[in-house]
């Protein structure tokens, strides 16, 4: 009887041994997924700050577009 409930005793340590295993592989897959996500943010950001940088060093060089002049509110005359 002791041989049979050791046993089982390992077959139930295994069998939560492998879930876990197989839970570990997912939460794995998962944090992966996000930290590819993550690291794309990361990369489109900066290349946006680049960008941005540029286009300051630009508008203060006098080189990039300048901005209009803001337009003045029309007069009115009374009668």
């Amino acid at each position: 009887m002791k041989d049979e409930e050791g046993q089982k005793n390992l077959l139930d340590r295994m069998s939560a041994l492998e879930l876990k295993t197989v839970f570990q592989d997912e939460t794995l897959k998962e944090m992966n997924f996000w930290l590819f996500q993550h690291q794309q943010t990361i990369e489109s950001l900066e290349k946006t700050v680049i960008l941005l940088k540029d286009k300051l060093k630009d508008i203060q060089s006098g080189e990039g577009d300048s901005p209009e002049e803001p337009q003045s509110a029309p007069h009115y005359t009374h009668r």
